[in-house]
């Protein structure tokens, strides 16, 4: 209530408002490059660990679309939520079924990853490693 009055008045953001804002996109755009250095660093600096792009990507479900084990390591052990759904409905074991990694789909159901979340299309992660045919990943799904 107090941001929408202060930006209902016209006031400028506060720059701590700024600053977070920046080190949240320095965080997306940090996994989107892969460069986990940077992940890192503006993690320590404040990111958000669940900060969204404007479709409702994370750090952790970029990770996961590349196939970035490192990266996706990294924002679990900070607390990244393996249950987040983008506007899509994708979430992060979707995205490692459809790139068919098994290790990051292991690690996130390891860390909670519910694979009975269905995407906007009614698809399952099972479903979508069967449909791209990701052996490995549809084995795993299968076992756990």
């Amino acid at each position: 209530m107090a941001c929408a009055l202060w930006v209902a008045s016209g006031a400028a953001l506060p720059a701590a408002a700024e600053e977070a804002g920046e080190v949240n996109r320095t965080l997306l755009a940090a996994a989107k490059d892969s460069d986990r250095a940077s992940v890192i660093a503006a993690l320590d600096r404040g990111a958000a660990v669940d900060a969204t792009t404007r479709t409702g990507d994370t750090a952790l479900l970029t990770a996961c679309k590349k196939g970035d084990a490192e990266i996706a390591r990294t924002m679990i052990d900070h607390g990244a939520n393996v249950k987040h759904a983008n506007a899509s409905g994708v979430t992060p074991l979707m995205a490692a079924a459809y790139g068919g990694y098994d290790g990051i789909a292991a690690l996130l159901l390891a860390r909670g990853a519910d694979e009975s979340l269905k995407d906007n299309r009614g698809m399952r992660a099972k479903d979508i490693a069967a449909q791209t045919q990701s052996n490995q990943v549809a084995n795993l799904l299968s076992s756990h």
